[in-house]
């Protein structure tokens, strides 16, 4: 694998089900993704973006192709290295997960510890740095349920940056920000993965946020249709 690809995909194919119930949501699917590099996964719902997503960050079985993630062959990945692998990886979903009996900072901070071997007090400042870099500096102290919808998203997406990781996958991550919080949260997201060198692939509807990215791969009915570079 050439050592600027974050991903290497290649006929990737996935079905639900078996016998006649079998629906097919993927179908020979490749691409390349290198390191650095924004793009989007752009589509109407129910055509396999969700399902890619899930492949490339190793929470759901490969069945047809080959797949290789920040160096590791999907096909060919014990438990051990999928975890590892998975601790390289940073999620945003439409959901922000959240632990509700956490403060913001404290949801954030406890993403450090996989990955960032440093004492309590710098992964405390880099948790703070990162929810200030999202407009919640003043929102440290507060617990989800004192959050609003959107709030709670921009955590999240601080939380995904928090482990210094090396891919980000987002899943219509500005789903419940407006317009203007939305196209910051982007902006800022595009900013960190081109200074960090983090791959980031973006699954989205939303037509305000495609123009931010380096490529566009359209998807329809499980299958690349276009592939648009800016």
């Amino acid at each position: 694998m050439d050592s600027r690809l974050a991903v290497e995909a290649r006929n990737i194919s996935h079905c639900y089900g078996d016998g006649e119930g079998k629906l097919h949501v993927l179908h020979d699917i490749s691409f390349d993704l290198y390191r650095g590099e924004f793009i989007s996964l752009s589509g109407p719902s129910g055509c396999g973006k969700t399902t890619l997503l899930t492949l490339l960050g190793g929470l759901r079985s490969l069945q047809h192709g080959d797949l290789k993630v920040l160096d590791q062959d999907l096909k060919h990945c014990n438990a051990k290295s999928l975890t590892a692998l998975r601790s390289k990886i940073g999620i945003v979903f439409q959901t922000h997960y959240l632990m509700e009996f956490l403060t913001a900072l404290q949801n954030v901070q406890v993403a450090t510890e996989a990955r960032i071997h440093e004492d309590w007090d710098k992964r405390q400042q880099r948790a703070i740095d990162l929810l200030a870099a999202v407009g919640l500096e003043h929102k440290l102290d507060c617990f989800p349920s004192m959050l609003s919808g959107g709030q709670k998203q921009r955590v999240a997406f601080a939380r995904a940056l928090a482990c210094n990781p090396e891919l980000i996958l987002a899943d219509e991550p500005t789903a419940s920000l407006d317009r203007k919080t939305g196209l910051e949260i982007i902006k800022t997201l595009k900013r960190v993965a081109k200074e960090k060198n983090i791959a980031v692939v973006m699954a989205t509807h939303d037509t305000r946020i495609l123009a931010l990215t380096d490529r566009i791969i359209g998807i329809d009915d499980g299958r690349i249709t276009s592939v648009t570079t800016h």
